[in-house]
């Protein structure tokens, strides 16, 4: 195992509390100015707001005396702090796991340490979007929007995050993608690029093993509109995109040995392999994202669940997704082989104030765990580093994908719940009124 720890362990039980207490409190005295370098934020509840963060390092002023009710959050200050003038005195943040209850003190004095960055926070309270299980893919709309779709439908969902209730628009992109709305696509990741969403299926055979070519879809979708009324239109669509990489000739860089335990796995050629299941020994795409560079501006990355290399995750770069929508042979990279102690793909998105790859790992199979959350430059010799544990997700449920939003550190991540038991039933299986996911907010340092 190569990867490298950011951080220990996050908890992310209180990310799904809905309860946040607070109270009036009485003014501390005046700050002595703020330490330069990283924070990490507490995880729960709702976020204290400061001022001077950004100008004057950590918020000025010591804490008053306790408010009545603490929650469970804490206040996040943006990374490092300029030099320079002293910081406003802050307003009062609500209490938690590594922050004190009370009205923010007085100015302090200036402090040292780097510019902070990305110091926006997200409302930490998580959604209970309804009318579906599974939080399989997303990608951002706007500041409060995000598009949602899952692995059992066609369907684009449009939710406010943080909120409760139904989606405030669906669009069916069924017969765009030359598939009618009973076929299941079993679409598993999407990334936005200016307006263009490009969205990827499984490209796996059914869980009996059969080949379905329903589910070997790589699409893409203009999006127009203002959220929540919003248009997507299918520029194109293609069916042999998993066919196309398993030729070494349409490699810049092709790794024979990942080419041939794709094609061992994909085997396209047998119509039924019970041994082929995307969750045995198949191959299985989870994670879809661009990952610009000076060289590449239009590069996106192809994570694999399953297989793995050697044990090791295959991820591979697509450099011509535009032309591949319009009928163009695929250009491929080169393949990364990513040391995630036997982990696969689960979910994938770039973050531009990271200015890198944010991932989801998890199990090949249905296993329980463990599912990590990391951060990748997205180059093959670089090495994933470990943002942490995601521990205490839902019943029966897992983290499938990753949202970012612009301005923030904090990241949104959906969760799939379709063997999540309601009332005796899976959630797949209750009626569609009583279907629902949830997701929780993490902070990235």
């Amino acid at each position: 195992m190569t990867f490298s720890r950011r951080l220990s362990p996050i908890d992310l039980a209180p990310l799904l509390l809905t309860a946040l207490g607070c109270g009036p409190s009485s003014a501390g005295s005046a700050g002595t100015g703020g330490l330069g370098g990283s924070t990490i934020t507490a995880t729960g509840g709702k976020t204290g707001q400061t001022t001077g963060d950004a100008t004057g390092g950590s918020s000025g002023g010591a804490p008053g005396s306790g408010g009545a009710t603490p929650g469970t959050g804490g206040a996040a200050p943006a990374t490092g702090g300029a030099s320079g003038a002293a910081g406003a005195a802050g307003r009062a943040g609500i209490a938690g796991k590594n922050g004190a209850a009370g009205a923010g003190g007085a100015a302090g004095s200036a402090g040292g340490g780097g510019a902070g960055a990305g110091g926006a926070t997200l409302d930490p309270t998580p959604g209970n979007y309804q009318r579906t299980c599974d939080g399989s893919l997303g990608v951002m709309l706007d500041a409060t929007h995000f598009l949602d779709g899952n692995d059992e439908t066609q369907g684009m969902r449009v939710y406010t995050r943080g909120a409760s209730g139904a989606p405030l628009q669906t669009i069916d992109v069924s017969s765009a993608i030359g598939l009618s709305t009973s076929d299941e696509a079993d679409l598993e990741d999407m990334t936005r690029v200016g307006n263009r969403i490009y969205v990827t299926g499984s490209h796996g055979r059914s869980k009996s093993g059969d080949l379905e070519r329903a589910r070997y879809r790589f699409f893409a979708m203009d999006l127009t509109g203002t959220s929540p009324t919003i248009k997507l239109a299918v520029p194109g669509y293609t069916t042999t995109l998993l066919d196309q990489m398993l030729v070494a000739a349409n490699w810049v860089t092709p790794d024979t040995d990942v080419i041939a335990t794709l094609n061992a796995a994909a085997d396209l050629g047998t119509s039924s392999d019970a041994d082929l299941a995307p969750k045995a020994n198949g191959t299985n795409i989870e994670g879809l994202t661009a990952a610009p560079t000076a060289q590449r501006p239009n590069q996106l990355l192809i994570g694999f669940r399953n297989p793995t290399q050697g044990g090791d995750a295959i991820v591979v770069s697509l450099l011509n997704a535009d032309d591949v929508l319009t009928g163009a042979t695929p250009q491929f990279g080169e393949a990364a082989r990513l040391d995630l102690d036997g982990l696969g793909i689960r979910g994938m998105t770039w973050s531009a104030v990271h200015q890198a790859v944010l991932f989801l790992a998890g199990p090949q199979d249905a296993s329980d765990g463990p599912f990590r959350l990391f951060e990748w430059s997205g180059l093959p010799s670089d090495t994933p580093v470990l943002v942490q544990e995601i521990t205490n997700a839902p019943s029966d449920s897992a983290p499938e994908a990753i949202v970012t939003y612009p301005g923030t550190r904090d990241v949104q991540i959906l969760f799939d719940q379709g063997d999540h038991v309601i009332d005796g039933d899976s959630c797949k299986d209750a009626d569609a009124s009583d279907q629902f996911f949830t997701d929780a907010i993490v902070y990235v340092p």
